[in-house]
């Protein structure tokens, strides 16, 4: 196995852990907030704390990791999430509780965006696809995972346990970054640690831009119409439970995992820009079909076809790192979480606020339509964006 091949390995394994480990107490959550006394509107806003710091600090993040380095964050990253655990697992009260989540998303973005990082040094064009769909997969994984663990936990202990387990997967995670993730990237120069300065540096590339926004288009569908519309029409207009809509998405799920390692081997050879068009119409597609969903065999099996679409967008953060600077890429990977962030951060708000409005006694199209135009305007975007992995493809074509 190659060096880089291994280190990779290593790095997939701790996202494993901290993925798992983030998801295992998504079940525990509204009980344990609602134990503490919280409103719906409050147990939203426990759950979006996460997903709000991220937001927030995902651009500064990406300065700091351009100044000092991927792996050093990635230690600290973990030290917060675990701090944050203890912190929600104690909680007292519900502002501390908040406090714990949005120190988690805090420590969840110094992580990915310095994993990232560090993959984007490790790796060459030639093999970037196929190495980066191993964490791709990995957190695919652990977000099955996670779940279920938390369920038996919080079921045969108590509601604190499923924080406690996170505390106990950050810690099995931390000897894979001390001792096996031992490559580095360079620290780069003092003036690339200014976020706003480097913000903008990164918004004069066109590519980067055009990247970042179908990458915001398709997290503002998955969230928006995944995680929020398919529920409410599922529920409301197909009278479908709650245990077969889970097991629908959990099948969804298994279809994006089995699909992100060939997609990334494929893209190696091909390029990752037909995926990603073929991701953005596929998913226009599948969120047309799903409002249209007559019963819940239909809404099943077009579910399926979301699964692959999410599986065909697995070679796009090695498409952003082929296009980002290299003496940028700490920073980038803080635009491109950002990005990233943001569209699951407005999705749930952007398609549950047209629902509301356009609603009458069920779910109707107008919401869905309206997310599956977006996506087929990126598409016609992206169409214009770079692909080095092509362009390398014609020159080798070219050579005699």
């Amino acid at each position: 196995m190659r060096a880089e091949t291994r280190s990779v390995v290593f790095l997939g394994l701790v996202y494993l852990l901290l993925f798992a480990g983030r998801t295992v107490i998504i079940p525990i959550i509204p009980p344990y907030a609602r134990g503490l006394g919280a409103t719906e509107a409050q147990i939203g806003a426990i759950v979006g704390a996460f997903g709000l710091a991220r937001v927030i600090f995902d651009l500064p993040i990406g300065a700091v990791i351009q100044g000092y380095g991927p792996r050093r964050v990635m230690v600290l990253s973990v030290m917060v999430v675990m701090l944050a655990s203890l912190l929600g697992a104690t909680a007292p009260s519900l502002i501390i509780l908040f406090a714990a989540r949005l120190i988690e998303g805090a420590g969840m973005s110094l992580f990915f965006i310095g994993g990232l990082t560090l993959v984007a040094s490790l790796t060459k064009t030639e093999r970037r696809g196929r190495l980066m769909s191993i964490p791709s997969s990995m957190v695919e994984l652990g977000t099955l995972l996670g779940p279920a663990l938390g369920g038996i936990a919080a079921e045969y202990y108590d509601l604190t346990a499923p924080f406690y387990l996170y505390i106990f997967l950050a810690v099995v995670s931390l000897p894979f970054i001390l001792i096996l993730l031992r490559q580095d990237v360079a620290k780069q120069k003092p003036e690339a640690r200014s976020s706003l300065g480097l913000f903008k540096k990164l918004l004069l590339n066109r590519d980067l831009v055009t990247v970042n926004l179908a990458t915001f288009a398709v997290f503002v569908a998955r969230f928006g119409v995944l995680y929020t519309g398919v529920p409410l029409l599922a529920y409301d207009n197909l009278g479908v439970s709650k245990a077969a809509l889970g097991g629908m998405l959990a099948i969804a799920s298994v279809a994006s995992f089995s699909l992100l390692f060939p997609v990334g081997y494929l893209s190696d050879r091909l390029g990752r820009k037909p995926f990603m068009m073929m991701a953005l119409g596929l998913t226009a597609l599948s969120t047309v079909l799903v409002a249209r969903a007559t019963d819940a065999t239909m809404l099943f099996f077009v579910l399926i076809l979301y699964g692959i679409t999410i599986g065909l967008t697995g070679p796009t953060p090695a498409w952003f790192i082929d296009v980002a600077p290299p003496e940028l890429r700490g920073g980038a990977m803080g635009m491109y979480r950002f990005f990233n962030d943001l569209g699951q951060t407005v999705g749930p708000f952007l398609v549950g606020g047209l629902i509301e409005l356009t609603r009458g006694a069920v779910v109707v199209p107008l919401p869905f339509d309206a997310a599956a135009i977006i996506l087929l305007f990126m598409a016609i975007l992206v169409s214009r964006a770079r692909d080095p992995v092509a362009e390398l493809r014609r020159q080798r074509k070219k050579q005699p």
